[in-house]
């Protein structure tokens, strides 16, 4: 998951210069005669690169927009990192609010917040004004879905 527009910069470059790399194989695999089809092998880690960066990218950029129900997190973690990005907040700023060390907000985003205890993440929470509501779920195994982020206005709120 990209963390800040630097490493968004960092990503399109090496997203950039994948897709010379992947053209120049290309080139030379043609050159010595191997047709597309026999070609694949020898390019899938490439072509797997240049997908994993352009999903990266596309995700950071739903986030951006604010389209934070698009952007296909996979947990809270990612969803707090998210919500801290859309409200143009750096790590250095959260840090300030936690009165906490940088470098502890970055381990703590490597690490998408797991293993980080419930009051540093209700105060992380309360930092990017969210509102964390936990519920316990009812529903059948066949009816639960994952949690969805809804923006309205200028408040997040978690369904």
């Amino acid at each position: 998951m990209i963390k800040s527009e630097k490493e968004r910069n960092r990503a399109q470059d090496e997203l950039d210069k994948t897709r010379q790399l992947l053209q120049q194989n290309m080139q030379l695999l043609k050159s010595v005669g191997l047709k597309k089809r026999e070609m694949s092998p020898h390019v899938l880690p490439t072509t797997a690169r240049i997908e994993a960066l352009e999903a990266e990218l596309k995700q950071y950029d739903l986030i951006m927009q604010g389209k934070i129900d698009q952007a296909e997190l996979a947990s809270l973690g990612q969803l707090l990192i998210a919500v801290r990005l859309f409200r143009r907040m750096t790590q250095k700023a959260l840090s300030e609010r936690l009165d906490i060390d940088e470098t502890q907000v970055s381990r703590d985003e490597k690490n998408e917040y797991r293993g980080v205890g419930f009051d540093r993440l209700a105060r992380v929470c309360e930092a990017l004004g969210i509102i964390l509501d936990i519920k316990p779920h009812t529903a059948q195994p066949a009816e639960r879905h994952r949690p969805s982020i809804k923006l309205d206005a200028s408040e997040l709120v978690m369904a």
